[in-house]
């Protein structure tokens, strides 16, 4: 729990988290999502951090899957599938009513609500702020982009009524390896070629003279590797007008 979390609940040790109130700690639910900070390990936040341009100075190699919130909204829909008031309900408790309308108006349900509130996830809380970070970064240090593009990669047994496409994590049996996530000959050349890419990252600080630096967000398909606008296929004008 960062810093903030435990001095809203009165704490300064693990003992004293511990014999609070499941429901008092369950109320700073949300604070999970970030690193603890305010120690000597992590002093500020790492947002903060990156504004003020604290951060070293190591080139970077960073990026998203193209259908990212998929799986989450795949999980949505274990139990039935989301309808379109479903769909409204999300967007109003999560942005408010009155961007909810805004937003369901520039994604609007469709036929498959889940879809929709899939790249309402994927492109305003993965692949836009993604971007903000790389141009950070990038004043500072050369920076790698990437989105992985598989649409059909090896996917977990969840069943959703709608293709999973490049999920959050697809891009993983590709670099590592994932058990029974068997890869078929196309996925393996591209695995291939990924992992040539990441080592030589690893080893010269650039995945490799065809791969260019950011603002350059690199596609990464089996038909290859090429240029994507990451910015316009995410809609992050429209976000970054959107609180």
């Amino acid at each position: 729990m960062a810093a903030k979390g435990r001095g809203a609940l009165g704490c300064r040790s693990l003992k004293c988290l511990r014999a609070k109130p499941t429901k008092d700690v369950l109320s700073l639910n949300g604070r999970f999502h970030q690193p603890a900070y305010g120690t000597s390990v992590l002093p500020d936040a790492p947002a903060r951090a990156l504004a003020a341009g604290n951060v070293h100075r190591v080139p970077v190699l960073q990026g998203n899957t193209r259908d990212e919130h998929r799986l989450f909204a795949a999980l949505f829909t274990l139990d039935a599938p989301m309808t379109a008031a479903d769909y409204r309900h999300l967007l109003t408790e999560t942005y408010g009513g009155r961007q909810a309308a805004r937003i369901a108006r520039a994604y609007p349900p469709g036929a498959t609500p889940a879809l929709a509130w899939a790249k309402v996830g994927t492109d305003r809380s993965w692949v836009c702020p993604t971007l903000a970070a790389d141009r950070l970064l990038a004043r500072h240090v050369p920076v790698y982009g990437y989105e992985f593009a598989d649409r059909h990669p090896p996917a977990p047994d969840l069943r959703p009524d709608f293709p999973l496409g490049a999920y959050h994590s697809a891009e993983l049996p590709y670099l590592f390896g994932m058990g029974d996530l068997r890869l078929d000959d196309g996925q393996s050349a591209l695995s291939r070629r990924m992992i040539a890419a990441w080592t030589t990252f690893a080893r010269t600080g650039t995945p490799g003279n065809d791969w260019p630096p950011f603002p350059h967000t690199q596609q990464l398909a089996r038909n290859g590797f090429s240029g994507v606008d990451a910015a316009a296929e995410h809609h992050c004008a429209f976000w970054s007008r959107t609180s």
